[in-house]
């Protein structure tokens, strides 16, 4: 992002072991300006048979014009509910 940008949708990829092992695509709305800290909570739920395992998340966001970005990747060990 180089200026403000109102967000459309966000684009959730957990891969494992190099694999695509789930997506999804969820509404996300707000404007962000590029440098600023945003910070976005949401939730991924995985089948019950995952190990638990350490999973790679990445996320994209859309904005209102079509536009993706990727942010950075995030390595997660999944945990026990």
């Amino acid at each position: 992002m180089s200026q403000a940008e109102t967000l459309k949708s966000m684009k959730i990829f957990v891969i494992f072991n190099r694999a695509n092992f789930y997506h999804e695509s969820v509404a996300e709305s707000g404007t962000y300006t590029a440098g600023a800290t945003a910070n976005i909570i949401f939730k991924v739920y995985l089948s019950f048979i995952a190990s638990y395992e350490n999973y790679e998340v990445q996320v994209k966001l859309t904005n209102t014009a079509g536009k993706l970005t990727s942010l950075s990747k995030h390595s997660e060990k999944l945990l026990s509910s």
